[in-house]
Parts: C-alpha cells; structure tokens; sequence
C-alpha cells in the first residue's frame, strides 16, 4: 500500500491531519522485531508546535493489535530521529473500522500510560467533502468513500462522483 499511496502523502497530510507544516525529509525506519516490519509513511515536517514525525500508516483490514503496533512505531520514531510522532492510521477496508486507538493502563501515578493515534475511515468521508477541494490525489480514494451511501444507493452512486 506504501507505493499506491505514496504520491498522495502531501494531500493526505493536508486534508486528513489538517497541520500547518513544511515537510522537511521522509523517514525510512525498519522496525525490527521477530518479523521485520517497515512503517507506510513517515515525514519529518515541522509545525507551529516544532519539529514532528507525521507516521501515516494504511490499514484494509481491521487489526486488533493495532494501538501495540502503533506504540512500537511511535516508540522507534522518538528513539531513532529524537522527534515526537503524529499519528494516523487510514482505515480503506470494506469493513466499519473498529479498531481501538489506544492504549491506556493505571498502576498508581508512577505507573500509567495513556497512548492515543487517530483513525482515519475512509468509508465515513463523504465524496462530495473532498471533490470540492484542491486535493486531486484523493479521488482515487472516492471509490471508497460514503460506505453507508454506497451500501444504500448501490451502483446509482456513481452517477453523481462520475457527473463531477
């Protein structure tokens, strides 16, 4: 999915995050474990609040394992670059995304972590919110788009995206 998406990273980063930035560098970590595993999309950029790592990672089904994936990301990203990381995942699968999007635990005030990424369903963005926009490189994403109007509408959806 990395090389599908990977001329869209400014439009995605633009519309889907909404930041102000000025992308810098793109980061290329492998991150090592029993599997060896590479992030979609990892951008040095910076922000009105300083320098970040925009982690962008695509998903077409949904993973359970998610948020300790993501946290094993987000871990990687600060100990190798020294940068905090904004994290997205882009949920393009048939399915409604229900993947939990954090991590949380409380063993006392020395012991807690409260870790949170977003999630990004394409199939809840409407087709027309994003053909009204300067962000060509999300067309390719339309099909996915208005899962709930697609499921009731059918093919009569397409009358309308292929109009515009």
């Amino acid at each position: 999915m990395k090389n599908i998406f990977s001329d869209m990273a400014d439009d995605i980063m633009s519309y889907f995050l909404g930041l102000q930035y000025t992308k810098i560098d793109e980061l290329n970590i492998e991150f090592a474990r029993i599997e060896r595993r590479d992030s979609d999309m990892i951008f040095k950029c910076t922000t009105d609040k300083g320098n970040v790592a925009v982690h962008i990672e695509f998903q077409s089904e949904n993973d359970g394992k998610m948020p300790y994936r993501m946290l094993r990301y987000s871990l990687e990203i600060m100990e190798k670059h020294n940068l905090l990381p904004y994290q997205i995942v882009v949920y393009i699968g048939k399915d409604n995304a229900n993947m939990k999007n954090s991590l949380s635990y409380d063993f006392g005030e020395q012991n807690t972590l409260d870790y949170r990424y977003r999630i990004i369903n394409v199939g809840d963005i409407k087709y027309t919110d994003v053909v009204g926009t300067d962000y060509y490189d999300l067309y390719s994403l339309l099909p996915l788009m208005d899962q709930n109007r697609r499921k009731e509408e059918g093919e009569n959806i397409w009358k309308d995206v292929l109009r515009l």
